[in-house]
């Protein structure tokens, strides 16, 4: 059979008389392959002149019963997620290709595994448990790069298709944020700086929320939008109000941030929302060296403010409850105890603030 072209042998040890023992599939009926402990007998190795480069080794093989196997997972699905089963609760190690995963089999017995980035291609599968032997080998061919479904499906929205180098960074950065249990806490995560100007509006958890450019800010392709400070912006068309109704944003808990790729000049937000002196959401750089950091906030200027190193890069607010945490570049600067504010009801603005339904 032609996934046999190929064998490897596992070997278990080294025993009496210096014979081998190992992991191989063979076949008892010239039908079908299981994976038996065998051991070599005795052999004998020939080989043909070059012209004819061939080469034949013959052994004698005792093979040992099922029972000396220890359990073998069982491959049944192939495909962007393989499925199998196990004895119940085992840790299943599936390998395609090169690439190395682990699952666990449910009470059920039941496995299943996602598989990461993998480009297209054939690769062999086969998957074990501990250190014991492989399953029979399978072949799995993917007409394409397998993505998660959730990039899959921002891909689908852009209009400009990024590169594939550029795919697998956005690839990579999903898998990340769902794997560490954030991307369904997130009203919306925009990657502004992106290959096209279209895709750099979208909100990439979902088809809402998508910005809307206001007075030509100006895009760069993988840097992102430039506004003025004031009416050249872009709007996420959020208001913190609704999300706090109908999203994943909560009064006293909410966070919000920004990557500025430039200084931001004083006296201008990187972002944010406010009615009136009441309730505001945003981040307020460069005011004296202090940055102000206001999720669901009251006017509250020095409560707010912490020391920030510099005046770009990234800012990052948090609240919780009566607690508001700063953090610049992943660094916590500060955490304070401030009461929160109702979320105001006006739309979230990019590059400047929208104060009362008007940017500044």
């Amino acid at each position: 059979r032609a996934e046999f072209a190929t064998l490897r042998a596992f070997v278990l040890g080294t025993l009496r008389h210096g014979a081998a023992r190992f992991w191989m599939p063979v076949t008892l009926d010239r039908a079908t392959y299981g994976i038996r402990m065998v051991q070599i007998v005795a052999g004998s190795f020939t080989a043909a002149g070059i012209n004819n480069a061939q080469v034949r080794v013959t052994m004698s093989l005792t093979v040992y019963p099922p029972s000396w196997v220890p359990p073998v997972p069982v491959v049944v699905g192939l495909g962007s997620t393989v499925t199998g089963t196990a004895p119940a609760g085992a840790t299943v190690e599936l390998r395609v290709g090169a690439t190395l995963i682990v699952g666990t089999a449910n009470a059920g017995g039941a496995w299943s595994i996602a598989l990461p980035y993998m480009e297209g291609g054939t690769y062999i599968v086969q998957a074990r448990i501990g250190d014991g032997p492989w399953s029979l080998p399978q072949s799995l061919t993917l007409a394409a790069p397998i993505y998660a479904e959730q990039t899959l499906a921002l891909f689908a929205r852009m209009t400009v298709q990024p590169t594939g180098a550029v795919k697998l960074l956005m690839d990579t950065l999903v898998r990340a944020v769902v794997g560490a249990g954030v991307w369904p806490k997130l009203d919306m995560l925009h990657l502004i700086a992106a290959h096209d100007a279209q895709a750099a509006r979208l909100n990439w958890i979902a088809d809402q929320y998508n910005l809307t450019a206001v007075n030509s800010p100006v895009f760069t392709a993988f840097r992102g939008y430039t506004g003025n400070g004031t009416s050249s912006y872009l709007n996420t068309g959020a208001a913190p109000a609704a999300l706090a109704s109908t999203g994943k944003l909560r009064q006293n808990s909410a966070h919000i941030c920004a990557w500025t790729l430039t200084s931001v000049p004083s006296g201008q937000v990187v972002m944010g929302a406010r009615t009136g002196t009441a309730s505001f959401f945003d981040i307020f750089p460069r005011e004296s060296g202090l940055t102000r950091y206001r999720p669901n906030a009251p006017l509250g200027y020095d409560p707010t403010k912490f020391a920030t190193p510099r005046d770009k890069g990234f800012f990052l607010g948090s609240r919780n409850g009566t607690a508001i945490d700063g953090y610049m570049d992943g660094v916590l600067v500060g955490s304070i105890t401030h009461a929160s504010a109702a979320p105001t009801a006006h739309a979230v603005h990019i590059l400047a603030q929208n104060a009362d339904g008007a940017a500044f």
